[in-house]
């Protein structure tokens, strides 16, 4: 990155309790209070936030989230796009790009949830670009994760709750596969490594898409 952009700027994209508030405990800091500035710099008081790590006071996506600690990254934060915000994703991207280079996005972290989730559905495969009614989707992440590379923002897919997943294999090969604890623990991690790639990667994955990088995280 050139000196012109002493921050990498990074949006969190994902449904409400994707585990974004947690990816960024874990890079950032568990106890430490980020700095949080509107859109016009003016940093925000406690009272205006109202508590931003426990109640998502933060998920203005205009907002700009900087941990004291982590200086060289800006976070913002696409709130649950659930929520009717891919409106405000997609007006996010078009104002940035026409900043100056250090106020552009310049990757986009795309999560999914594994604890508790339906996995893709065959017609989510592949998404369109931001459309009307992207809410329809159980998985509206897919149609930003396409938009975002056509328009090439470098992106990186965040699979959080590993651990879910392992937990719910645990379980099936423990009650519907009858196995002891001691031989379900034996089989727990190539059985997780196999759902995880039948349900989620070869789902989002498809070779009409480019591939972006991908991480997993537990807890």
């Amino acid at each position: 990155m050139s000196d012109e952009a002493e921050q990498s700027r990074i949006l969190i994209i994902g449904k409400a309790n994707a585990g974004k508030t947690s990816i960024l405990k874990k890079i950032c800091s568990e106890t430490e209070v980020p700095i949080i500035r509107d859109v016009n710099g003016k940093p925000l008081t406690e009272t205006e936030t109202l508590d931003p790590m426990l109640t998502h006071g933060m998920y203005d996506i205009e907002n700009e989230i900087i941990y004291p600690s982590r200086p060289g990254f800006a976070f913002h934060d696409s709130r649950g796009i659930e929520s009717g915000s891919m409106d405000k994703v997609a007006e996010f991207f078009s104002r940035r790009a026409k900043l100056s280079l250090k106020d552009r996005v310049h990757v986009a972290w795309i999560c999914f949830p594994l604890s508790n989730a339906q996995p893709l559905g065959e017609a989510e495969r592949c998404m369109p670009q931001l459309g009307p009614n992207p809410g329809e989707s159980r998985h509206p992440e897919l149609s930003v994760k396409t938009s975002l590379m056509l328009a090439t923002v470098p992106a990186v897919v965040v699979f959080t709750e590993y651990n879910g997943l392992e937990a719910t294999v645990l379980n099936n090969l423990r009650y519907e596969g009858r196995l002891s604890m001691r031989e379900a623990f034996r089989a727990m991690s190539d059985a997780t490594e196999h759902l995880f790639k039948e349900q989620w990667l070869n789902r989002i994955y498809t070779s009409e898409l480019p591939k972006p990088p991908f991480v997993r995280l537990k807890g």
